[in-house]
């Protein structure tokens, strides 16, 4: 009866579609998260809405090199990131949306700094709303065309 049991719960936690902090939940739409070597180019991200997201980073040609889903409140950091210039989009649960405000990620050369692993870049994410308008909303469609 025990190994039934066990057999069971163990059955229902992998087949659960749960998520949590660092889960990347897109990749078949967005493919594999990139990521360089020791690049130091860490991008903080602190999700201070009321709802869960999933941030995405996004290069200057429009494509997502990144994302991964983050609990309210929690926050997440993506490391080692090619260097380069990104902005971001997200979903919640008030829709889709996007910034595209562009963040330079140089990283850290470890041949002439001690690179610490520390963020390069941090940012508070939320959905803004004035007037029952929330700015930078975008279609669903635009959020996952890659």
């Amino acid at each position: 009866m025990k190994n039934i049991l066990l057999i069971f719960f163990l059955l229902a936690n992998f087949i659960s579609y749960g998520q949590y902090t660092g889960a990347t939940p897109y990749t078949s739409q967005f493919g594999a998260n990139e990521s360089v070597y020791k690049s130091g180019a860490n991008w903080r991200i602190i999700n201070v809405d009321d709802d869960d997201m999933v941030f995405a980073v996004v290069n200057k040609y429009g494509r997502v090199v990144a994302h991964a889903y983050i609990e309210a409140g929690d926050s997440y950091m993506f490391t080692d990131l090619p260097i380069g210039s990104y902005s971001y989009k997200f979903s919640s649960d008030d829709g889709y949306f996007e910034k595209k405000t562009s963040i330079l990620l140089d990283g850290c050369d470890p041949d002439v700094y001690i690179c610490k692993g520390e963020a390069q870049w941090e940012h508070q994410v939320w959905v803004e709303t004035t007037g029952g308008y929330s700015s930078g909303r975008i279609s669903k469609k635009d959020f996952f065309n890659n």
